[in-house]
């Protein structure tokens, strides 16, 4: 998975676009994962799979709230929303048909985390 931002860096009430391209991932089903600066860990904040469907969303960040997330067969697209001050890492996973030299398996792989920080208006 590669992952990018159209901003790292935003004010409260800002709006920052997510894009995680799928590489060499076939039907992919992209789990977006947040955690907040201090947070122990990863949360999930949605699933979303190739056919455009959410199957399901949780409200997971102090910082970032999901406005929209699109999924197609090579990418999905988060837009989310700058609610408070403070920074998240967002990191974008899909599972899906991977072709092995034994055919096709289910598996998948992994972004690296991108830092995005807000700042008070």
């Amino acid at each position: 998975m590669e992952i990018s931002a159209d901003t790292t860096t935003l004010a409260v009430g800002d709006l920052v676009t997510v894009t995680g391209q799928a590489v060499d991932i076939g039907l992919p089903y992209f789990q977006i994962l947040l955690k907040d600066a201090g947070a122990a860990e990863f949360a999930p904040l949605a699933q979303v799979t190739y056919e455009n469907k959410i199957q399901g969303s949780a409200d997971v960040s102090q910082v970032l709230e999901l406005v929209s997330a699109e999924g197609n067969y090579t990418q999905v697209v988060i837009t989310l929303r700058a609610r408070a001050a403070g920074s998240t890492e967002i990191a974008i996973s899909a599972t899906g048909e991977v072709h092995s030299s034994q055919g096709y398996m289910w598996s998948g792989g992994g972004s690296e985390s991108l830092t995005i920080i807000v700042t008070s208006p």
